[in-house]
C-alpha cells in the first residue's frame, strides 16, 4: 500500500506540474497573440500617418508643377531666364521638385542650330 500512496503522490504531482504547464502555455500564447495584435495596429496607423503625408505631399507638388507646366505652355515665348526667375521660389519651397529644367519645344528644324547655340553657350560658361 505504500508503493501506491507513494506512485499516487508523484502522479498528483505530476498531473498538478502538466496543468501549470498547460496553463502558462495557453497564457503564453494568448499574451503572444494580443502583443502582436497591438503591434501590427501600431504599425498600420503609423503606415496611414506616413502615407497621408506622402499623398499629401504628392499632391501639393503635381499642383505646383502643373502650375508650372500652365505658365510655361500659356505663354509664346519662355526664355530661360525667365524660367529660373518664376520656377525659382516653387523649388525652393518643394525640395522635391528639383529636376525643374528649361527645356524649350524646338521643331526639327530648329534642332541643329538650338543644340550649336547651347554647346557654345556651355563652353562660354565653362570658362
Amino acid at each position: 500500500m505504500k508503493e501506491l500512496s507513494w506512485h499516487r503522490k508523484y502522479l498528483e504531482l505530476a498531473l498538478i506540474a502538466l496543468v501549470g504547464l498547460v496553463l502558462s502555455s495557453v497564457l503564453f500564447l494568448f499574451a503572444r497573440q494580443s502583443e502582436d495584435s497591438r503591434i501590427a495596429l501600431g504599425f498600420a496607423r503609423s503606415a496611414e500617418k506616413q502615407m497621408a503625408v506622402l499623398k499629401r505631399e504628392l499632391a501639393m507638388n503635381l499642383h505646383e508643377i502643373d502650375d508650372l507646366r500652365t505658365y510655361y505652355e500659356s505663354s509664346e515665348l519662355v526664355t530661360e531666364a525667365e524660367f529660373a526667375v518664376y520656377t525659382r521660389p516653387t523649388t525652393s519651397q518643394y525640395p522635391a521638385i528639383k529636376a525643374e529644367i528649361f527645356a524649350p519645344r524646338v521643331t526639327g528644324a530648329e534642332r541643329a542650330p538650338f543644340e550649336k547655340a547651347l554647346r557654345e553657350k556651355g563652353t562660354r560658361e565653362a570658362q
